[in-house]
């Protein structure tokens, strides 16, 4: 299952001292698969993830070991998405 995950960071002025390790554990969550893309919104502050996982239930619980997610700084808000399959017909 895909999820796409948006997040707003809550206590922006409280993130700095946690970047190192929040990188940290979004590079294992790559690693493992689990998230496929970020991005940053071009304005304001705030997250989108592409993830896969099994289930709800088990994205919301890779997103938060993030510090930022795990301290309150960030919430996400998850919506479920389906891959479109190229035509066959082109």
């Amino acid at each position: 299952m895909y999820f796409v995950a948006t997040g707003t960071i809550t206590h922006p002025d409280e993130i700095g001292p946690h970047m190192p390790e929040e990188i940290r554990v979004l590079d294992e969550l790559r690693e493992q698969g689990v998230v496929k893309e970020v991005f940053r919104l071009a304005v304001g502050s705030g997250v989108i993830n592409i993830l896969e996982a099994g289930s709800l239930e088990e994205a919301r619980a890779h997103l938060g070991r993030l510090p930022f997610v795990a301290l309150g700084f960030m919430n996400f808000e998850y919506a479920e998405v389906a891959r479109l399959q190229p035509s066959r017909d082109r």
